[in-house]
């Protein structure tokens, strides 16, 4: 139960994380806002280490144990941050969210695939009604902007007329 609560917690403060930064790189710039996030969370965490004690836990043969490749979580890390940053003002929260997880979904079947040579259909179909659903929700959130261009059109007409007929009264 504590993983699952962690889990939407996490999430909750992943989206939290990109409409901070963005806002952040509005300001300053996509990769200077991507700079200063992960100073302050390089700093945060440090300080938080040192509350815990746990920063001895970190030397050179330790360090040296770790594959090379482990080691790359930081830079996809920036990549997500740098990315988040320039998408996350361009569309709404909840297709940024939508979008993501659809993401991962093809991540997690990419990766399953290669360490199982296994396709789980069930997470695809899963995967493919949440894709519906956004495309659902776009068509209509258009649809409906549409309509009221439509009536902004159609009121802006009636009153340019309407004005027309004043001014030939006089």
């Amino acid at each position: 139960m504590l993983t699952i609560f962690l889990a939407v917690i996490s999430g909750v403060f992943v989206i939290l994380s990109f409409i901070t930064n963005a806002n952040l790189a509005k300001r300053v710039g996509v990769f200077q806002g991507t700079f200063i996030n992960y100073m302050i969370g390089l700093i945060g965490f440090g300080v938080l280490m040192l509350f815990y004690g746990n920063v001895g836990d970190l030397n050179g043969s330790t360090l040296g144990q770790i594959p090379l490749w482990a080691y790359g979580g930081g830079l996809v890390g920036v990549m997500i941050v740098a990315s988040s940053n320039i998408v996350v003002p361009k569309i709404p929260a909840l297709y940024t969210t939508l979008l993501l997880f659809i993401g991962q979904i093809v991540a997690g079947l990419v990766i399953d695939f290669l360490k199982s040579g296994l396709i789980d259909p069930v997470q695809i179909a899963g995967g493919s009604l949440v894709l519906v659903g956004m495309v659902f929700n776009i068509w209509v959130d258009r649809s409906n902007k549409d309509k009221e261009n439509d009536k902004t059109t159609d009121t802006n007409t009636e009153l340019n007329q309407t004005n027309l007929e004043s001014v030939k009264q006089y």
